[in-house]
């Protein structure tokens, strides 16, 4: 009989455990993300440029992430790509004006632009 004390008293502190855990969970409330400030990557390296003679552009780009569940905003620009010039030296068979005109072959060359006729 004695055992059978003992088996029923483990039996209901394990109930009332399990029952404690259980109400704990109903009364947790649901946590909020956490706030996430605006980030910005570093900038990449500048491409090749877009010509192989003359002035042509190059860019670099970078990410911007905004700010989610009340991070803050980013204070600076927020730009994500950058262009500048950049110069590969006169055209062969072009004046640095760009404005002569050569006939090869049956191709106009105009400036570094090439039309076949």
């Amino acid at each position: 009989f004695q055992t059978m004390f003992n088996r029923v008293k483990i039996l209901k502190s394990f109930l009332f455990l399990v029952l404690g855990y259980l109400e704990a969970c109903k009364l947790r409330k649901p946590s909020k993300p956490a706030p996430v400030d605006c980030t910005r990557s570093l900038w990449s390296p500048w491409s090749a440029c877009s010509v192989t003679c003359g002035t042509g552009m190059q860019k670099h780009t970078r990410k911007v992430e905004q700010p989610k569940h009340g991070g803050k905003e980013c204070v600076e620009d927020h730009k994500t790509e950058e262009f500048r010039a950049c110069e590969k030296g006169d055209c062969p068979g072009i004046n640095t004006a760009g404005i002569s005109v050569i006939l090869v072959m049956g191709v106009f060359i105009i400036g570094c632009g090439v039309f076949l006729f």
